[in-house]
């Protein structure tokens, strides 16, 4: 296969072949006299997915600036390239291993064999970590082989070649530059205020460009193009001055929320330029592609004001624009890849009161922030740290007795807050350190706080996805000692948690419960093993050790995890999680009576199985307080599992979406031995597991807790003694944070 094109008696030509079943490029350039004045070839060894490839030739002049290939590849064609890309891959990572391998042996002739564990963790996490792996860095496995294009053109310089989507292609010959002045978030929409043109060689005929946020995409705006690359200090002019903008009906559009493009989570904002022709040669390419540009290059600090002191990375979770409007709160922030985050959400509740609109608005709240600033820097001063679980309404993990050992330190003020309109408050609410969530004291301490020491990342102190910018920025700038509220040795953090390093959360702390834990965690969340404490979690303390026996009541407890992938369902009804429950509940009643059965139900289908058969049985006490009661857990994900099992209760795992769910959250932790009851994948496989150790109602425990369960366990929590508190406290002593 060959494409030619002349010049003034010149010439081009390009050759596509299979060789030893990977795709080859070659290409030459001949004169007016038809001799070959530069040629080149490109393996599969160098080619790129979506970006250019030099052939490392001198280009004549004529030859230049012009677009030579535009040729979707035969899927035969297209599947010898992917080949190549992979063998590349795993070429380069056995490259990696052989010089991690020659670093390790170095290290360990440097610091001895005693030491060389330790600073293994600490020296090659960094190595380990940037090992390739071919499965999560070959996006274009799972692309339709019939959408790959390859692209031959030269630059000012050389002949570049580029496989990938048409858009991939595209996007690297249209170099569009972008410089973000300002953005607005008010009742007309969102708005960016740029600097913007295009760099347009070889001739596209470009619509213009806009702002795309989800599916939707704003007005088209006029473009300035050039035939040679901008640079953003060269677009100062008002020619090059426009607006992006996207109206509110659209930011608003339940339609959008629904269908997911906007929701909670964020939603992307780009910036897109609309391609309606091809050069001329190339009018068999299809028309009206859309290519995609970041709105900034890189993490552009999210500060209140520019002054501000610089903390890191983490303030792209601070909010740059906000808003409130028609029942939602609304705020922009800067992501990590370059894009800005459009957060929406439904307005809480005490988000409707003047109280709060006065003490979260930017004068009383920036008032407060520089306050506490100053406060921060007066010498001898006693520092401030806050206490806090779930959302701030609960206290029954055990924060709250470490706060009473903490709060008679002499060196630190503590306080622990609590949501006045809860059932903990009324109960602690009159004791000495207490603080009523959203009083004057409260947000008086938010901004004059040194340290957060809390079972749940520091957002629990307020609202989930706040407005409040100053107190979004205040809440990454002190040291977090996370408490953990469950044992990390089930499901994985995975990209979406808060607290992975360079997120909202990130801690500068944790408890673990075991040196198996401890390396998991440090893998994991990017921590130091060093700032990882094997001190065993504070809710163990206030439960006692394998009280729950053989002649304990035969309680039997059903708790689901809740999909992702099923948040935004406009029915619960039809969740898998609905289901299973369903499924669960009625195959127990052929063994058990239904009052010996409890069921645990997510928030988001409490409501559901309360209007159920099972509305007697949805258990709305604490937790805490089911899990002591339960001989038999019934669960797929939860990290409660571990609590149950501490007390003497069995488990059986029912994961019958297995490979979907660790799609979501990657592969789970424990190896098939480590688990600490049955496994099972089905109904049938569950109801055999439950026939075998359920007779007339009663349970058998130690049919379904075996002395090699036990013996596993301890090595995954290995504190049973009762005095994890106390190893904590000590921790925080040692460390001078009370």
């Amino acid at each position: 296969m060959s494409e030619k094109s002349t010049h003034n008696g010149a010439g081009f030509e390009s050759v596509l072949s299979i060789e030893n079943g990977k795709l080859v490029v070659g290409a030459q350039f001949r004169n007016k006299k038809g001799r070959v004045c530069a040629t080149g070839c490109l393996g599969a060894e160098e080619l790129r997915y979506g970006k250019a490839m030099p052939f490392d030739l001198g280009l004549p002049a004529w030859a230049r600036d012009h677009l030579y290939r535009f040729t979707r590849l035969s899927r035969e064609q297209a599947m010898a390239l992917i080949a190549g890309g992979a063998d590349l891959l795993l070429a380069e990572n056995a490259r990696q291993q052989s010089l991690l391998r020659r670093k390790q042996a170095w290290i360990g002739q440097v610091f001895g064999k005693k030491n060389y564990g330790e600073k293994k963790e600490e020296l090659l996490h960094s190595e380990e970590k940037s090992l390739r792996h071919p499965e999560e860095e070959l996006p274009y496995r799972d692309m339709d082989l019939e959408s790959i294009y390859l692209c031959i053109y030269g630059n000012s310089r050389d002949l570049m070649c580029v496989w990938g989507t048409r858009e991939d292609c595209m996007k690297v010959m249209l170099r569009c530059t972008i410089v973000q002045k300002r953005a607005r978030l008010d009742s007309s929409g969102l708005r960016f205020d740029v600097n913007i043109g295009v760099a347009n060689p070889y001739g596209f005929r470009i619509d213009g460009v806009c702002l795309q946020v989800g599916d939707y995409r704003g007005e088209m705006r006029p473009i300035v193009q050039s035939k040679s690359p901008l640079s953003g200090a060269a677009m100062k002019g008002k020619r090059y001055s426009n607006t992006l903008s996207v109206p509110m009906s659209a930011i608003l559009s339940r339609e959008n929320e629904l269908s997911g493009l906007i929701q909670n989570a964020g939603n992307l904002c780009w910036a897109t330029l609309l391609v309606s022709g091809f050069p001329e040669g190339f009018e068999e390419v299809e028309q009206s592609a859309a290519i995609t540009y970041r709105m900034v290059k890189r993490i552009q600090l999210s500060r209140p004001f520019k002054w501000f002191p610089k903390h890191s990375k983490r303030e792209a979770w601070v909010p740059v624009a906000t808003m409130y409007r028609d029942g939602y709160a609304i705020h922009l922030r800067r992501g990590f890849s370059g894009v800005y985050v459009l957060v929406k959400r439904p307005m809480e509740e005490i988000e409707h009161s003047k109280w709060f609109r006065f003490m979260e608005s930017d004068a009383v709240s920036g008032l407060f922030f520089h306050l506490g600033r100053t406060i921060n820097h007066v010498p001898f001063r006693r520092k401030v740290a806050l206490f806090n679980e779930k959302y701030s309404e609960k206290a029954e993990e055990g924060v709250f007795e470490l706060f009473r050992l903490c709060r008679e330190s002499k060196k630190t003020r503590c306080y622990f807050i609590l949501d006045k309109n809860t059932p903990d408050y009324q109960r602690l609410g009159k004791e000495k350190g207490v603080v009523a969530k959203y009083s004057l004291k409260y947000y008086w301490l938010l901004f004059n706080v040194n340290y957060y020491i809390s079972s749940e990342a520091p957002s629990h102190l307020t609202l989930m996805n706040s407005n409040n910018r100053y107190l979004r920025w205040n809440l990454i700038r002190h040291p977090f000692i996370f408490l953990q509220h469950g044992v990390t040795y089930l499901k994985r953090h995975g990209e979406r948690s808060t607290y992975l390093k360079g997120k909202a959360g990130q801690a500068d702390y944790v408890i673990v419960n075991s040196e198996k834990e401890m390396h998991i965690v440090s893998e994991m969340l990017g921590l130091d093993p060093n700032r990882i404490w094997n001190t065993g979690m504070l809710i163990f303390d206030q439960v006692e050790y394998g009280h729950i026996t053989q002649d304990s009541p035969d309680k039997i407890t059903i708790m689901l995890t809740w999909k992702q992938d099923e948040e935004l369902l406009q029915d619960y009804e039809d969740s898998s999680y609905f289901q299973y429950t369903m499924g669960i509940y009625e195959m127990l009643l052929r063994y058990v009576d239904r009052s010996q059965i409890n069921v645990v139900a997510h928030p988001r289908a409490y409501e559901l199985l309360k209007s159920t058969s099972l509305s007697d049985l949805v258990w709305d006490k604490p937790i805490s307080e089911v899990l002591s009661e339960s001989k038999l857990l019934i669960t797929d994900y939860s990290s409660v599992c571990w609590n149950s099992f501490y007390q003497g209760g069995a488990v059986i795992f029912f994961q019958p979406d297995l490979e979907k769910y660790e799609s979501f959250v990657g592969k789970l932790i424990p190896s098939n031995e480590e688990y600490i009851g049955a496994r099972v994948f089905d109904m049938e496989a569950l109801e055999q597991v439950v026939a075998s150790g359920i007779h007339n109602g009663v349970i058998e425990l130690s049919q379904f807790r075996t002395k090699e369960n036990e013996k596993m366990y301890l090595t995954i929590n290995e504190h049973h003694d009762g005095k994890n508190t106390e190893r904590v406290y000590k921790k925080l002593k040692e460390n001078g944070f009370i």
